[in-house]
C-alpha cells in the first residue's frame, strides 16, 4: 500500500523510493483519493523541489502508471476481522 508520504518522496527526488516504485517489479496499491491529496499540495511541492508544475505533473502521471488504484468500495469489501477472516457487511 502506497501512501502520500511515499508518493511525494518519489515525486520530489531521484531516490530509492522512486526506484522501488518504478523498477521494483512489485504490485503497488493505493487509494484512489491519493492523487487528489498530492495535487492539493502543488505549491509546497514546487517550493521544496524547485521543479516547475508541468514537470511535477508529468512525473506524477508516470508514477501513477505503476500503481493500482482502489476506491472506497473495494476497501469495505476486503476488510478483515481480527481473526483474519473477511468482515461481512
Amino acid at each position: 500500500m502506497v501512501d502520500a508520504n511515499v508518493l511525494i518522496a518519489a515525486l520530489l527526488r531521484d531516490s530509492t523510493t522512486r526506484n522501488l516504485i518504478v523498477l521494483g517489479g512489485m504490485e503497488l496499491h493505493a487509494p484512489r483519493y491519493l492523487m487528489r491529496e498530492v495535487e492539493a499540495h502543488w505549491e509546497e511541492l514546487i517550493a521544496r523541489s524547485g521543479v516547475p508544475l508541468a514537470a511535477l505533473r508529468a512525473a506524477l502521471r508516470t508514477l501513477r502508471g505503476y500503481l493500482i488504484e482502489h476506491g472506497p468500495e473495494e476497501y469495505f469489501q476486503r476488510q478483515l476481522a481480527p481473526s483474519g477472516k473477511p468482515v461481512s457487511r
